[in-house]
């Protein structure tokens, strides 16, 4: 009786090690597979990927930082980022005190953003992907996000009427200093020949706007 429950015992820790390793393969491939969607910048897909991996292992590191990256480039609502922070926090990975600074500027949490750019731009240039350059300007954007919030100012936002507004996403104006000529973006039906995304939303496209006489056409 003693040798059938030993051998039993042998049996069934046998079978659970081969399934950790069998699972670890299929993370493995789903890893391999989530990469080619991510570096061709298909983030629909490649966070699809990532989010069955961390059903098998939450703390995956590579997983969470792409799984943020994806939802980030995907203009996700922040609060949705929070979860993939926590475990990188401490993350080896150098790319995630990147994008835990750019997150927590998005949060308005600018101290900390600063911090955590400061600790990625002290890792060589030669093990990240981002420049000291860019990585600067950055910071740059943060003390100077930091310093506008401390003085606020009254602002009201008016949608400027069918002739510029339209029904579909109309975002980043940029005005010449004699408001004379309008700039923006939009992915309004027409933009880049009508091709759309992965996502079926229509290409940006750069729209200019003249002001005549105090009306925009």
């Amino acid at each position: 009786m003693n040798f059938f429950i030993s051998l039993n015992i042998v049996l069934l820790l046998n079978v659970s090690s081969y399934s950790q390793s069998i699972s670890q393969n299929q993370i493995n491939k789903q890893l391999t597979d989530a990469a080619l969607y991510f570096e061709s910048q298909d983030y629909y897909n490649a966070l699809k990927e990532y989010a069955i991996i961390l059903k098998a292992d939450r703390k995956n590191e590579t997983a969470n930082l792409n799984a943020l990256i994806c939802r980030l480039r995907m203009n996700y609502q922040l609060d949705s980022l929070i979860e993939y922070m926590g475990h990188i926090k401490n993350s080896k990975l150098p790319e995630s005190k990147y994008y835990l600074g750019i997150v927590n500027h998005r949060l308005k949490k600018f101290d900390t953003a600063i911090e955590y750019l400061n600790k990625y731009k002290s890792i060589s240039e030669k093990k990240r992907t981002v420049s000291n350059e860019e990585v600067s300007r950055m910071i740059e954007i943060c003390n100077n996000a930091k310093n506008e919030i401390s003085r606020p100012h009254r602002s009201v936002i008016n949608n400027m009427g069918s002739d510029i507004n339209s029904v579909f996403p109309d975002y980043v104006p940029v005005i010449k200093s004699d408001e004379s000529v309008m700039y923006f973006t939009s992915q309004r039906a027409g933009s880049s020949n009508n091709m759309k995304n992965i996502y079926g939303n229509y290409n940006e496209d750069v729209y200019v706007s003249y002001n005549e006489n105090g009306t925009w056409s």
